[in-house]
């Protein structure tokens, strides 16, 4: 019986770390959370308003949004991004 015990406990156990795996995964970002989209556009529109940014953002606070998601996506600065995207049109 305590064989069957253990067992038991054994496979909840590893049911539990796996359930907690599984969800560790969503990644949750400003285009699924809607707090996120929130905070971030405030900040988009912010940059947009500075002289700091780079002419082609300034007055565009959607296009400091990309810039702000490409920033956190790859690790770096948002002002960094902005100054080393080159827009390509077409």
């Amino acid at each position: 019986m305590s064989d069957e015990k253990a067992m038991v406990q054994q496979n909840e156990e590893q049911n539990a770390v796996i359930d907690i795996q599984e969800t560790s995964y969503k990644l949750t970002t400003i285009w699924n959370n809607d707090k996120l989209m929130a905070r971030a556009f405030k900040a988009a529109k912010f940059l947009s308003e500075s002289t700091l940014v780079p002419d082609r953002f300034r007055g565009k606070p959607s296009d400091c949004l990309i810039a702000l998601d490409l920033a956190n996506n790859i690790g770096c600065s948002p002002l960094t991004v902005m100054q080393s995207l080159y827009l390509v049109q077409f």
